[in-house]
């Protein structure tokens, strides 16, 4: 029973502690890693107050539409600038009404420095300010 029940927490752990420490390193100097990324959603149909799926009256549509660009770039081996920018359209549409929305969100800048490297790991500190409603 014990083992059944240890194994795969102790494994979920290893991959959880495994996951946290890969944000920390930083990049080369000059070199840079850039990430593009979206999201589509779409749906005809949503929950009542009983917790029923039904379309959507008057023929209703939901979709929202996200991109994410992500980049990363070396100051020095120790220093990495990071920044963030996403656009997001969420539109409503159907029989009576067409509502939409767009526009860029919040942009995201950091700094990421590496205090110590060791074999195998690294420790490093992290900020980030938040600038709203680009």
């Amino acid at each position: 029973m014990l083992r059944k029940t240890f194994l795969p927490l102790l494994l979920s752990l290893l991959c959880c502690a495994s996951q946290s420490l890969a944000g920390a390193w930083t990049q080369q100097a000059g070199h840079s890693y850039n990430r593009l990324s979206g999201n589509y959603y779409c749906a005809d149909r949503n929950f009542d107050d009983d917790g029923d799926r039904k379309k959507m009256a008057d023929d209703g549509k939901f979709t929202d539409v996200n991109l994410n660009y992500y980049v990363e770039y070396g100051l020095t081996d120790a220093a990495t600038v990071i920044a963030s920018v996403y656009y997001k359209q969420i539109k409503h549409d159907d029989d009576t009404i067409e509502m939409k929305t767009y526009g860029f969100g919040d942009v995201d800048l950091g700094l990421k420095y590496r205090l110590v490297q060791f074999a195998g790991g690294v420790l490093a500190a992290q900020g980030l300010i938040k600038i709203p409603e680009l």
